[in-house]
Order: C-alpha cells, then sequence, then structure tokens
C-alpha cells in the first residue's frame, strides 16, 4: 500500500476559558542560627521586596487598586470580589495601603504631567 496516496484534512476545535482564579502563596522560611560558643546569632537574608511576614505581591496589589481606581469599585465590593473569587477576605485597611502607596509611587510622575 503506497501511504502517501491517502489525503485527509484536519479540523480544528478552539475554546476560549478564563482558569479558576486562585491566589498563589509563597512561602520564604528564614533560617536563624547561633553559634554555641559565642552565642552570636545570625539569620538568612530575605528575598528583595519580602519584608513582612505577611504581605500582598505586586500584582495583586496592582489588581485591587485598578478595581478601586479605574473600575471605581468600593472598597466593600473589591473585599466580596476577592472573597468570591479567591476565598481570600481582604481587609478594607490593605486597600486603603494599596491605593497610598500606588499614589506614593506615582506622585512624582502626577507632579511633572501637571506641570507640563
Amino acid at each position: 500500500h503506497n501511504l502517501e496516496k491517502i489525503q485527509g484534512s484536519i479540523e480544528k476545535r478552539q475554546v476560549y476559558e478564563i482558569p479558576q482564579p486562585r491566589i498563589e502563596v509563597s512561602e520564604f522560611q528564614i533560617e536563624k542560627k547561633q553559634c554555641p560558643f559565642c552565642g552570636h546569632s545570625t539569620k538568612a537574608m530575605t528575598p528583595k521586596g519580602v519584608n513582612d511576614p505577611v504581605q500582598y505581591g505586586p500584582n495583586l496589589q496592582a489588581f485591587a487598586v485598578y478595581l478601586n481606581q479605574f473600575q471605581m469599585l468600593p472598597f466593600n465590593r473589591i473585599k466580596l470580589l476577592f472573597n468570591e473569587l479567591f476565598g481570600h477576605d481582604l481587609c478594607c485597611a490593605s486597600l486603603v495601603t494599596m491605593n497610598k502607596r500606588c499614589y506614593e509611587n506615582l506622585e512624582q510622575f502626577a507632579d511633572s504631567v501637571k506641570r507640563s
């Protein structure tokens, strides 16, 4: 049989879907040691940007600020959205801090735009 004579076609089908949203948690363990001879304590360095025992990453913060500042969702609605989509209780104080940090990071740029 000569397989080269067989002709066929391919029919394609595509499904566009949004993946199930979830929050990823990364844990960093910072080891502490104490010298048994002199008693001096030392600890490992933390990864850059990991400053607190619990904190929100830049993508989560950007999403929350975007929802508040661009989509104009009030804090309670954002809190509800995070709970329904991600099963995470995001407090309003964190949202205030995220917005404040965003403002501080953009303040110099905003001032330069106002001056031009």
